[in-house]
C-alpha cells in the first residue's frame, strides 16, 4: 500500500495526464479503472477516461457467433443516454494466401490460422474495457462535434472475412462464422439495445470494417426494421477496386477469391442475384453492386488509398515518401482518382448519397484527420470530414471530391502515407 501511495503522489506531482492514454501506462501510473479505486492517480482521469470507456459484451448466448479460433464474438458499448447510435465495425484486412499470383486453399488456411492466434481472430485476449477518444469515435465535443453525444457500439473484428464467412463446420479447426456473428449482433442490437426505437442509427467502419458496411448495411437495416429516415451508412476507406497490380498480376482480387472459396464468404446480398455462382466473388467488390445499395450512404475515402497502393497495385513506391516512382508507376498512381470516381458514381450520384474524397495519400481517416483543417476538400475550403458528415446528416448535398491530382491539394500532400488499419 505504501508503494501505491508514493506512486499516486508522484503522478500528481508530475501533473501526469491521461489524455490519449486511457487504458495504458502513462509515465508513472495507469490510466484505467484502478485509478479511481486508488485515489485517481491522474488528475484528469475522470475528464479523459472515466466516462468514456466502452465495456465488452460477449455474444455467448449465440452458439454460432464464433471468432476464427472458436471463442465467442462480441461488441463494446458506451451509452450516451441518447436515442442516436453509432455502430462502428473494426477493420484489419482479411486472411488469405500471401502468394497472390497463385493462392491456394492451404495457403489461405495457414494465414487464417495465424490470425486466429491474435486479437483479430480471437476474443480470448480482448480487454474488458476499451477507449476511443479521438476522431469520430470520441465522446468529447471538442474532439468530435458530430457524434460526441451518440451511444457507441464498437464491433471488434475476429472472423477475417468482413463478417461474411458461412461454413457450418470447421475448416482445419477454423470457424468461418462471420455471417453468424452479424446475425447475432443484429439480434442484440434489436432486442437488447432497442435500436428499432432509435431516432438515428449511423453504420460505419474503417478499411475491412468499411467493406462490412458496403456489403451488409442493407442487411443490418432490414434486420433491425429501420426506416430509410432512421439509418445511414458512412464507410471509411472500404471502396476497394478490382484491379491488377502494376505488373498486370491479379493479386489482391485473387486473394479475396481464395478467401471466399475457403470461408464461403459472400458480399452484398442483392448482388448475388445479379451474377451466376461462378461470379459470386464480384459481390465483394463494390464497383459491381454500387447501384444496388439502398441505404443512404456517404463514402469517405482518399482518392489515393494507401492500402490499395500497397496491396492491390503493389506499386513499390509512395509518391513523396520513400523510393521515387518510375513513369509507369506514376501513370498507374494518377489513374486512381478517376477509377474511383467512375466506380462509385452509381452510388454517390443518387439523391441523398454523397462522397468526401481527398487527393492525398491516406487510409482510414475518420479517427485521425477528423477535424484537421489541412485535410479539406478542396484545399482551404474548411470542408473537413467532420464538416462534410455533419452537413450530409443535415440532408445537405455533399459531393466533395478533389478535382486536382496529387500533389496539388498542398496542405495535406506532404503527410506520410497513413496505413493504420482500423
Amino acid at each position: 500500500m505504501r508503494t501505491w501511495v508514493l506512486l499516486v503522489a508522484a503522478c500528481r506531482a508530475a501533473s501526469d495526464s491521461c489524455r490519449g492514454k486511457c487504458g495504458y501506462w502513462s509515465d508513472s501510473c495507469w490510466c484505467d479503472a484502478s485509478c479511481t479505486a486508488h485515489g485517481n492517480c491522474c488528475d484528469d482521469y475522470s475528464e479523459w477516461c472515466g466516462s468514456s470507456a466502452l465495456e465488452l459484451r460477449l455474444l455467448t448466448a449465440h452458439a454460432d457467433a464464433r471468432c476464427l479460433d472458436g471463442s465467442p464474438a462480441g461488441y463494446y458499448f458506451r451509452s450516451a443516454n441518447s436515442s442516436r447510435f453509432l455502430v462502428y465495425f473494426e477493420g484489419g484486412g482479411w486472411c488469405y494466401d500471401q502468394n497472390c499470383a497463385h493462392p491456394t486453399a492451404n495457403g489461405t488456411i495457414a494465414d487464417c490460422t495465424e490470425r486466429s492466434r491474435g486479437q483479430l481472430g480471437s476474443s480470448s485476449k480482448w480487454e474488458r474495457l476499451r477507449w476511443y477518444n479521438s476522431g469520430a469515435l470520441s465522446p468529447f465535443q471538442r474532439n468530435n462535434p458530430t457524434f460526441f453525444d451518440f451511444s457507441l457500439i464498437y464491433v471488434p473484428y475476429c472472423d477475417g472475412t468482413s463478417f461474411s464467412g458461412r461454413r457450418n463446420t470447421t475448416v482445419s479447426g477454423l470457424y468461418f462464422r462471420g455471417a453468424d456473428i452479424l446475425e447475432a449482433l443484429i439480434f442484440e442490437l434489436k432486442h437488447t439495445l432497442h435500436l428499432p426505437q432509435a431516432s438515428q442509427v449511423v453504420i460505419s467502419g474503417g478499411s475491412a470494417g468499411a467493406s462490412t458496411v458496403l456489403w451488409h448495411a442493407d442487411r443490418i437495416v432490414a434486420g433491425l426494421g429501420l426506416t430509410p429516415g432512421q439509418a445511414v451508412a458512412i464507410p471509411d476507406a472500404g471502396f476497394f477496386l478490382d484491379r491488377t497490380d502494376v505488373n498486370g498480376i491479379d493479386c489482391w482480387p485473387n486473394q479475396m477469391r481464395s478467401l471466399a472459396a475457403v470461408s464461403g464468404a459472400r458480399g452484398h446480398a442483392r448482388c448475388l442475384e445479379r451474377y451466376p455462382p461462378t461470379e459470386a466473388w464480384r459481390c465483394m467488390f463494390p464497383e459491381y453492386f454500387a447501384d444496388l445499395i439502398s441505404t443512404r450512404t456517404l463514402i469517405v475515402q482518399s482518392l489515393y488509398d494507401s492500402s490499395e497502393i500497397q496491396y492491390t497495385l503493389r506499386l513499390g513506391c509512395f509518391p513523396g515518401d520513400g523510393p521515387a516512382c518510375s513513369q509507369q508507376q506514376m501513370r498507374v498512381f494518377q489513374q486512381m482518382p478517376s477509377q474511383h470516381m467512375r466506380a462509385w458514381a452509381p452510388l454517390v450520384n443518387r439523391s441523398g448519397n454523397g462522397v468526401w474524397g481527398i487527393a492525398c495519400v491516406a487510409h482510414t481517416m475518420t479517427q485521425h484527420k477528423w477535424l484537421n483543417g489541412s485535410w479539406a476538400v478542396p484545399a482551404g475550403s474548411g470542408n473537413t470530414m467532420a464538416m462534410a458528415v455533419r452537413a450530409w446528416l443535415d440532408r445537405k448535398p455533399v459531393i466533395w471530391q478533389d478535382d486536382v491530382l496529387w500533389p496539388h491539394n498542398i496542405p495535406c500532400h506532404t503527410s506520410p502515407p497513413y496505413q493504420q488499419i482500423f
